[in-house]
């Protein structure tokens, strides 16, 4: 039997990249906060992005593989 994950987020490399030096990414931005942890600001709004959202595509299989993840149904960021 497959297993699907159906609630699986993807930010791109190129948010990571666009945003490095403090460029924004489609009106996207990104600064650390006081605890020096990467938030995303999206509008006024600011959003934790965990460690793991920096994970290249093969980290991410990897991880589905450790997990027995066959499938992740992706939305962007």
């Amino acid at each position: 039997m497959r297993s699907i994950d159906v609630h699986a987020h993807l930010t791109p490399q190129c948010f990571w990249q666009a945003t490095e030096k403090g460029g924004d990414w489609h009106t996207l931005r990104r600064e650390k906060d006081e605890r020096g942890q990467e938030v995303a600001i999206v509008g006024g709004r600011r959003q934790i992005l965990p460690p793991r959202a920096k994970w290249t595509p093969e980290e991410r299989l990897g991880d589905m593989d450790s997990l027995g993840v066959d499938v992740h149904v992706v939305s962007p960021y």
